[in-house]
């Protein structure tokens, strides 16, 4: 039986009771707000950032993502995230096929 990981950004805003009930993996996006670099925290973490946000007279932007997904020699990881790019039509995402596996990922 082949299991399925769920992982979204930052941005999806999930309770966090849900995301260790169903071992969701959220990864932190990274902002500029005002000139300085910030990583977005996770649900109930939130008041600060859009306290800002209600006083500040700029706008926060964001960097463009990046998957590096398992090699596409021996996965459809990397075919599955072009997939899903393709679908969104959006250029600010980056899609790139490491051509490893496992623990050589994190390198």
């Amino acid at each position: 039986m082949q299991k399925i990981k769920v992982i979204t950004d930052s941005t999806s805003y999930i309770p966090m009771d849900f995301i260790k009930e169903y071992d969701i993996s959220v990864v932190p996006l990274s902002y500029t707000f005002e000139g300085k670099g910030f990583k977005e925290g996770f649900p109930g973490e939130f008041d600060s950032f859009f306290n800002k946000l209600s006083t500040s007279k700029s706008f926060p932007t964001t960097s463009q993502p990046l998957v590096i997904t398992l090699s596409s020699k021996i996965s459809g990881t990397y075919n599955g995230a072009v997939l899903a790019k393709n679908m969104l039509e959006e250029e600010k995402i980056s899609v790139v096929d490491s051509l490893q596996s496992a623990s050589n990922l994190r390198f």
